[in-house]
């Protein structure tokens, strides 16, 4: 059954914070400091995804098999701030679906859209690649977080 995506609800954040972390640890923590790792933990905790939701953070849940599959969380109308997939659905098309549920909510907000950025973990640059994000300047650490920024031109 092909999944689902939907505005994540309140009932959702507990499930949210543990697929993200799963996913985290089997993906990218390597990459962080501990100082980064406690960082995201707490950041990505189901208060914090509570907190996100109540400050108007676009956040998208994918759900397959009748449980949430993966989620994305946008702020300020067009900047990603979390994207992933349960390690289960991974290279399945989930998180290419994610991406493109959101960018339609941000297009519905922000008609004049022009750009989409986000702080990509070293395990996620191929695929905001193929979505044709391009490097915007060399990976650093913040926080104790490796990211590398990147933007997404959007034709009118």
């Amino acid at each position: 059954m092909p999944p689902r995506f939907r505005i994540m609800n309140e009932d959702d954040a507990e499930s949210v914070s543990l697929l993200i972390h799963l996913a985290f640890q089997q993906s990218i923590a390597d990459t962080y400091t501990a100082r980064g790792i406690k960082h995201f933990l707490k950041n990505t905790s189901k208060q914090a995804m509570l907190r996100r939701k109540l400050k108007n953070q676009l956040i998208v849940v994918a759900e397959a098999d009748d449980k949430i599959s993966g989620m994305i969380a946008v702020r300020k109308g067009n900047h990603i701030t979390l994207l992933f997939v349960a390690p289960e659905f991974h290279r399945t098309g989930i998180g290419t679906l994610l991406f493109q549920d959101a960018l339609n909510h941000m297009k519905a907000t922000m008609p004049d859209l022009r750009t989409v950025t986000v702080n990509s973990s070293q395990y996620a640059l191929p695929f905001y690649t193929r979505l044709g994000f391009t490097v915007k300047r060399s990976a650093y650490l913040h926080k104790g977080m490796k990211i590398t920024p990147m933007e997404l031109l959007l034709l009118r």
